[in-house]
């Protein structure tokens, strides 16, 4: 659930979604008790607040979509797979970014 925060707060940021970016933010702070100061940080320096390396690498993951799809790479997709991600994590995190794609455009 943490991850789905991270990835669309970056990704309706990215966007240009005020309104995506601080339904997220609210859910990543309230309903999942992260502090407030922590989700600034996010929403102001990106990716660069994250310390965790697997959620950076799903967050670049996720950013790569969203800008330019075609240019995910297999080193992208096996660096998800070291961390444990299957394929179907693969795919769900890839919708994800669609939806809020059409959402947030």
């Amino acid at each position: 659930m943490e991850q789905i925060q991270h990835v669309g707060i970056l990704v309706s940021r990215a966007n240009g979604c005020a309104y995506c970016t601080g339904a997220f933010c609210t859910i990543l702070n309230h309903g999942l008790n992260e502090s407030e100061k922590y989700v600034k940080e996010l929403v102001d320096s990106g990716i660069n607040a994250v310390q965790e390396s697997k959620l950076k690498l799903i967050l670049d993951f996720a950013l790569t979509v969203n800008d330019d799809p075609k240019s995910v790479t297999d080193e992208d997709v096996h660096a998800l797979k070291n961390e444990d991600y299957t394929d179907k994590g693969l795919v769900q995190l890839v919708h994800l970014v669609s939806n809020l794609l059409r959402i947030t455009s």
